[in-house]
């Protein structure tokens, strides 16, 4: 058997962490977003969460493909200075004006969450193979996080058996029920307290 893992790293999850810590969320960012109309969902390839002055959450995937030609999609989620691929002007537009720190050229979803106070890590665990193969494959990885706010909650979903490595947003945090994939669990909780977010394991 060949098995295969794809969780978030220790890196990662600190990054998580700070949304936990950080001012309420309304907005979450990407250099492009595509809306699929008629089921709510947002696609995205890389997203922002803008924390501070220089303080961003940037979350992609890096594409991981099976011995058996099986493709799925890791999060990496590291704590920035700059927003990912987005231009970012500190010291204000460079047009001249507002001196606040700007965005340039970038797409935005509204998400309301308010204070995050919670997020939830989802593992999935499938099998690429049929059991009566003689060498399965089998894969554990991270692929839904939950965002519970004091206003709404999303969440995001990578691709399955995808070459695409497209993020999914959506509101709320009800799982599609017709998710192909079966095995489904919480791994990790974060949870925001008075001074500072908290791990535990599920």
């Amino acid at each position: 058997m060949v098995h295969y893992t794809g969780h978030i790293a220790d890196s990662g999850i600190d990054s998580l962490r700070a949304i936990l810590d950080a001012k309420p969320i309304r907005t979450v960012y990407a250099p492009a977003v595509t809306a699929r109309f008629g089921d709510g969902a947002h696609e995205v390839h890389e997203l922002v969460f803008w924390l501070g002055r220089h303080d961003f959450v940037v979350l992609t995937t890096q594409w991981v493909t099976t011995r058996r030609g099986f493709d799925y999609h890791i999060y990496e989620i590291q704590r920035s200075s700059r927003p990912g691929k987005i231009p970012y002007f500190p010291d204000g537009r460079p047009e001249g004006g507002s001196k606040l720190p700007h965005l340039g050229t970038t797409s935005s979803v509204e998400v309301h969450l308010g204070e995050v106070t919670k997020i939830d890590v989802i593992e999935a665990s499938c099998s690429t193979t049929y059991p009566s193969d003689a060498d399965p494959e089998t894969i554990d990885y991270d692929y839904c996080l939950k965002f519970f706010g004091t206003e709404a909650s999303m969440r995001l979903t990578t691709s399955f058996d995808s070459i695409l490595g497209a993020i999914e947003l959506r509101q709320g945090t009800e799982l599609d029920p017709n998710d192909s994939i079966d095995d489904l669990r919480s791994r990790l909780t974060l949870e925001r307290t008075t001074t500072s977010a908290r791990h535990r394991s599920a």
